[in-house]
């Protein structure tokens, strides 16, 4: 074989190969599917709520805080409550339950973060720990909630409807 051909070879195998990483990326097909979540249990010495701290205490304590922040950890027994919407994230998968608590005005709603791949769909049950990072205060809780925050989060209990 000569050099040109050796080169023409070479360029048409690069450009096939360019062509399939564009359409895998294009296509969706070049992320790895993420891992099954796993649970996370909060770090040695976290500030972790006793099981009685409700997501409407947490919000009404972090509200009046500066910047409504913390890194307290949910309590081993866990929040629970429908899951109103469910989406997807880089990492792993995110969703929303909502909190029935009469003493609020409003609505309140925990934002959920799982890391990994779990199956949940809106309508169906779950109990949640995981560390709380912040809350936000709604200006109309009637028609957006009150939201709590929670990060690396394990469900402890799923029941789907």
């Amino acid at each position: 074989m000569s050099p040109k051909v050796i080169v023409v070879v070479l360029l048409l195998l690069a450009a096939a190969g360019g062509g399939v990483y564009y359409y895998q990326t294009q296509a969706g097909g070049g992320a790895a599917p993420l891992q099954p979540a796993q649970p996370i249990d909060p770090p040695a010495g976290a500030y972790v709520l006793d099981n009685d701290a409700t997501p409407r205490f947490v919000y009404s304590e972090l509200q009046h805080m500066q910047g409504g922040s913390a890194d307290w950890w949910i309590g081993p027994a866990g929040w629970d409550g429908e899951v109103a919407r469910v989406w997807k994230e880089a990492d792993g998968i995110g969703f929303q339950i909502t909190i029935e608590d009469p003493r609020i005005a409003g609505q309140l709603a925990v934002r959920v973060h799982v890391p990994g791949a779990f199956d949940i769909k809106a309508g169906d049950v779950a109990r949640v720990r995981g560390r709380v990072t912040h809350v936000e205060s709604s200006r109309n809780p009637v028609m957006v909630p009150h939201m709590v925050y929670v990060r690396d989060a394990t469900v402890i209990y799923h029941r789907s409807v």
